[in-house]
């Protein structure tokens, strides 16, 4: 394990109403912001912490965010979701340019890949976080690397990240993302906090163990 890489607590946490920044401030932004600190500043027990208080907050009542749909499968259009999913240590060895689904053999990657096998029309749903990258579409070809992110990779990286998936993430019709990823990747998403339109964010960090909670999240949404 890399001295900078952090490892985090088997849990998750959903994280702010879709579209509605205001609907409960104290939840989202106030919240947040330490959690997103603790992860840039590697404090496990913090991020522990913090995030098992977001875990915990009550979920608003039906029909207090009316920017939410309501139906869920029947009614959440495929350009209305995002799968995020970061980098992996283990990579498929081809020296060729691949797409980064094919490169990437680690965590719930090759869950994702067969997901995508199955439905193709889902691939220009999912995102990768590369610690060498940045951000990229799944079909993004890409050659074999070794780079593990760092706190200083993730404060270098993180313009860019957001110079690319900011527009992605902020788009009004955007109202669901699944973000499968260790707490440092989600630092580099910081700039979504002061996004006056966001996205609702199903966060599992436990990336190893993420799949059957990420099955149940893409199974309410039709995927």
């Amino acid at each position: 394990m890399h001295p900078d890489a952090i490892t985090a607590p088997t849990t998750s946490a959903t994280i702010g109403p879709a579209f509605s920044p205001a609907l409960n401030p104290d939840t989202t932004d106030h919240a947040l912001q330490p959690l997103l600190e603790a992860a840039v500043g590697g404090d496990l027990q913090a991020i522990r912490s913090l995030a098992d208080q977001l875990w915990h907050q009550p979920a608003p009542e039906p029909g207090a965010d009316a920017h939410r749909p309501v139906g869920r499968a029947d009614s959440l259009m495929l350009s209305s979701l995002l799968l995020v999913v970061t980098c992996t240590q283990r990579k498929a060895t081809e020296t060729e340019l691949i797409p980064a689904i094919e490169r990437y053999e680690g965590s719930c990657v090759p869950q994702v890949r067969e997901l995508l096998h199955r439905r193709p029309g889902l691939m220009s749903r999912v995102r990768f976080l590369s610690a060498e990258h940045g951000w990229l579409k799944a079909t993004t070809p890409i050659a074999p690397y070794d780079r593990r992110l760092s706190r200083e990779r993730a404060h270098q990286l993180t313009p860019s990240v957001w110079a690319s998936a900011g527009p992605e993430l902020t788009r009004p019709t955007l109202s669901e993302v699944l973000l499968i990823a260790e707490p440092l990747y989600l630092s580099l998403l910081t700039e979504l906090l002061n996004a006056p339109v966001r996205p609702r964010i199903h966060w599992l960090w436990d990336v190893h163990d993420a799949w059957t909670s990420a099955e149940t999240v893409l199974s309410e949404w039709g995927w």
